[in-house]
């Protein structure tokens, strides 16, 4: 099953539209709930809530990269059918990590073993933009530009 997931974050917004014909396929505006369709891996019910317009996830100790797979509270949702055409992912999000390897992605998540991500991370001081894939648990990350400008620092 392909999914579209997001991993530890704190608050964000999500839209998903096909780019051809700019059709707004889901959209979920987080009115006191999660929209139809969303599911839980390892859900932890109390390390999140839907409030002001929002989701927001407390970041949990856990690791989706490799073979650990012991990530709490990824959220996920079947991708719509793309019948050859583009699909274009809108997420909003605020995010201030404060640790190593803290995080907030957007991921192309089949299962614990195989996905594709791009996510802000913390990667040996800065914050990062991190771009990476793992394939039957091996884990390559693609690229990692820190974020310019007045983006959040670690000391």
């Amino acid at each position: 099953m392909r999914t579209c997931g997001v991993l530890s974050t704190w608050a964000w917004a999500l839209s998903l539209s096909a780019a051809a014909a700019e059709t707004v396929l889901f959209e979920d505006p987080f009115d006191g709930r999660l929209a139809d369709g969303w599911s839980w891996v390892r859900e932890e019910p109390d390390a999140w809530r839907v409030r002001d317009g929002a989701l927001e996830l407390r970041v949990l100790p856990g690791n989706l990269w490799g073979g650990a797979n012991d990530a709490r509270n990824v959220l996920v949702r079947p991708a719509p059918p793309l019948d050859g055409g583009e699909l274009e992912v809108t997420v909003k999000f605020t995010s201030a990590p404060t640790g190593q390897y803290e995080q907030v992605n957007l991921a192309w998540y089949y299962d614990d073993s195989h996905m594709v991500k791009i996510g802000r991370e913390i990667v040996d001081g800065p914050v990062c933009v991190v771009m990476g894939r793992e394939e039957r648990d091996q884990c390559r990350t693609i690229a990692r530009p820190p974020v310019a400008g007045g983006g959040t620092s670690c000391a």
